[in-house]
């Protein structure tokens, strides 16, 4: 930020454009911005020529808001990665950012939302810029209050965009039936490879239906989607168990606490039912091996929930 605070300073929009142009990526997670930053960034970064494209644009953690995500609007517009994890925007931001989505010019392919209080009605409206955008090949909606209602509009919604590769609904309201809804979608969807809905209240059945629902369908439709949807799958440990407890110890602080440990008690239940049906030494190691993981996370939750005790008077 200290960079571009100086380069604003100078008022020199030839000395910004050279400086910019051996910048690929802007990372400014987890510094409080305020409306004169978000003034600061956008006039920086609008002196950037209509071909300069920015592989990174982090925003994360920031404490933005609805107002200032229209000041940072133009600052977007050249980013291929957007990033606005763990903000304060409501419903009202997902006007600007379709707005933003159906753009032509726009270049985002990938963009992250996890931690935002968007909610139902604010997806609704954002999911009304993949009719016609083709640019996202990633978005992530972890954790922004999204429901059955949304997740059922999400699927409709996906038919009519074609270049997306990797959608991510963890931790949402998302129970069996939409749940089932959005991978059957997915699965006939030209490009989707991955969903992640862990953290989202499915059962043990609902589970081995989606992981069912995740191999080549019968009907001449030989695409395969990965259904993350908890550290193993049916069976199996699941070759993404670590980036999910990576997910879930990263963010577990800011989390509901009680959901989260919840959570991790079911994958130690999946992970002990998967366990007693291997015949395999090794797989069973390997079994224990994630179950020990599991537990030392859940252990640190608990260490860091419980209130710490006071020194006694002598």
């Amino acid at each position: 930020m200290d960079l571009l605070v100086l380069l604003y300073e100078f008022q020199n929009p030839r000395l910004t454009k050279e400086v910019l142009s051996s910048i690929k990526s802007i990372c400014l997670s987890n510094i409080r911005m305020t409306s004169l930053k978000c003034f600061i960034l956008s006039s920086v970064l609008s002196c950037t020529s209509t071909s300069y494209h920015r592989k990174e644009l982090d925003l994360s953690s920031c404490l933005l808001n609805d107002n200032m995500l229209r000041m940072l609007e133009p600052a977007f517009r050249h980013a291929h990665s957007l990033n606005l994890q763990f903000n304060n925007l409501g419903p009202d931001s997902c006007i600007l950012l379709r707005d933003l989505l159906l753009d032509p010019k726009t270049c985002i392919s990938s963009l992250q939302l996890c931690g935002n209080p968007l909610l139902d009605s604010g997806i609704r409206i954002l999911l009304e810029a993949l009719s016609e955008n083709q640019s996202l090949t990633y978005l992530s909606l972890m954790h922004t209050g999204l429901g059955d209602s949304g997740a059922l509009e999400l699927s409709k919604m996906l038919q009519q965009h074609t270049g997306l590769q990797e959608l991510n609904v963890a931790y949402n309201l998302i129970s069996n039936k939409a749940a089932l809804v959005l991978v059957d979608v997915c699965r006939e969807h030209p490009s989707i490879h991955t969903v992640h809905l862990y953290l989202n209240p499915i059962t043990d059945e609902g589970k081995q239906s989606l992981y069912g629902r995740g191999v080549p369908s019968k009907k001449g439709n030989n695409r395969q989607v990965k259904v993350l949807a908890s550290v193993t799958e049916g069976s199996d440990i699941s070759d993404n168990w670590q980036p999910i407890l990576k997910v879930i110890r990263e963010n577990a602080s800011s989390w509901d606490r009680k959901l989260v440990k919840q959570q991790l008690e079911v994958f130690l239940q999946d992970l002990e039912w998967g366990r007693r049906r291997q015949k395999s030494f090794w797989k069973r190691l390997h079994f224990r091996k994630v179950q020990k993981t599991v537990q030392a996370t859940l252990k640190n939750l608990e260490t860091e929930s419980s209130p710490k005790e006071r020194p006694s008077k002598p």
